[in-house]
């Protein structure tokens, strides 16, 4: 059996960041954060030095709540920032590794105000949740303010285990593949494609998961052939014969006391952050309780964030092999095949080809 997986800061300034959080506690909106920006890009344009002096001391409406203006000039050093002023904003990672910093100065330009996200405690926490930024780029200054995303948007959409555990092998599918041929690409769009190319080559069955800054998605168990190859339906589905309904138990059951042979689930993680495994192994239980537990769709919060080119979709390869009927299903590290292949005989790269 195969189960497929298409899935940052020096301490002293995190101490400083976590100092101003705690001052704060109620969540901002969006709508605030973004208004509170596009203030600060007026008030640039009409004196920087003032600007980033109110900036600095919160003044004229620029801090609420726990939003503020941050700002950085050309050397990459912060400008403005209730108390990193002079430090590195460049060298910036967020609690998940991810070069915030890099990713703001490359990200910021004039006239054009964009979303980034990124995984930073709220005040008082040390779990980091996920945060969004506003950012721009008014002359010399690239200026962003943040906000946190809501609690009860992130809590009602499932949580895939993350970083995922081990793999049998890996495979990453290039951005060109999932990006449309107009306008900016959105996270709705990459899910549009996978799922459209998931369904061409026979995946109907399908559940949504929550990552950090993304979304994965789990296919139905399917038998294989000792190749990658989809087993002919009905057998391809077919974990037993009297296997009539897909409910959580009967799969589980069929993963225990399955025919010998070879099986997969397919899932596809699509995330801004570098992608490390961990080194738990994968049990079918755990397989079962991923296709039964994510929801039916991609919730609009996940949907709405752009794909930019620090995105990417990797595929990791979960198989598992039942060698005779005595024997209980085992996880096989590493894959027999590449990863790649195994995307291609599922007929799942050539869909996404078209």
């Amino acid at each position: 059996m195969v189960v497929i997986y298409m899935i940052i800061s020096p301490a002293n300034i995190e101490q400083d960041i976590n100092d101003v959080n705690i001052l704060h506690n109620q969540d901002s909106t969006p709508l605030a954060a973004k208004a509170m920006l596009e203030k600060a890009v007026a008030a640039l344009q009409a004196d920087e030095a003032s600007a980033l002096a109110a900036f600095n001391e919160g003044a004229e409406g620029f801090k609420d709540r726990d939003l503020y203006v941050f700002c950085g000039g050309l050397d990459g050093n912060f400008t403005a920032h209730p108390t990193l002023v002079g430090k590195s904003f460049k060298d910036l990672k967020d609690k998940a590794g991810k070069a915030l910093g890099e990713e703001i100065y490359a990200t910021a330009k004039e006239d054009k105000i964009t979303e980034i996200y990124y995984m930073w405690p709220r005040p008082g926490e040390e779990e980091p949740t996920q945060k969004s930024t506003y950012v721009t780029r008014v002359s010399d200054q690239v200026c962003a303010v943040g906000y946190y995303i809501g609690l009860e948007a992130v809590q009602q959409f499932r949580q895939f285990p993350w970083p995922p555990p081990r793999a049998s092998t890996t495979s990453i599918i290039p951005q060109e593949l999932l990006k449309v041929k107009q306008n900016s690409t959105q996270l709705r769009d990459v899910e549009w494609n996978l799922s459209q190319a998931l369904k061409q080559a026979g995946y109907y069955e399908i559940s949504y998961y929550l990552i950090p800054s993304g979304f994965a998605i789990v296919t139905r168990i399917e038998q294989i052939e000792k190749d990658g190859s989809p087993k002919k339906e009905p057998e391809r589905w077919t974990l037993r014969p009297e296997s009539t309904s897909f409910t959580l138990s009967t799969y589980l059951e069929a993963l225990l006391f399955s025919k010998p042979g070879y099986y997969r689930v397919i899932v596809f993680a699509v995330t801004p952050y570098p992608l490390t495994q961990s080194p738990a192994e994968i049990t079918p239980e755990d397989a079962g309780n991923w296709l039964s537990g994510g929801q039916n769709r991609l919730p609009e919060l996940i949907g709405n964030k752009e794909f930019s080119r620090t995105y990417s979709c990797t595929a990791l390869i979960y198989e598992f092999e039942r060698e005779t009927e005595s024997e209980a299903s085992r996880f096989r590290r590493p894959s027999r095949i590449p990863g790649r292949i195994h995307l291609v005989k599922a007929g799942i790269w050539r869909a996404l080809e078209k």
